[in-house]
């Protein structure tokens, strides 16, 4: 898109490679199908994943708590 003096032109070679574009789409729109469950797989291993991260994470959070116990009760 060409803008000038605040008028939107819309290029040809932008408009011809748009409709290209869909057309890619439509066969994405079938692969994305077939990634759909590909991605029940991925989200069982997006979990596994997120487990340690959430480990590290209370970890933080548990030492955070200590450590502030620690500053309020003067063991420190």
């Amino acid at each position: 898109m060409v803008s000038w003096e605040g008028t939107v032109i819309p290029r040809v070679g932008d408009g011809i490679a748009r409709v290209g574009d869909g057309i890619a789409r439509v066969s994405d729109g079938i692969a994305r199908v077939s990634d759909g469950i590909a991605r029940v797989g991925d989200g069982i291993a997006w979990v596994a994943d997120e487990k340690p991260v959430l480990s590290r994470f209370l970890v933080f959070q548990i030492r955070g708590l200590y450590w502030n116990k620690c500053i309020n009760t003067n063991y420190v």
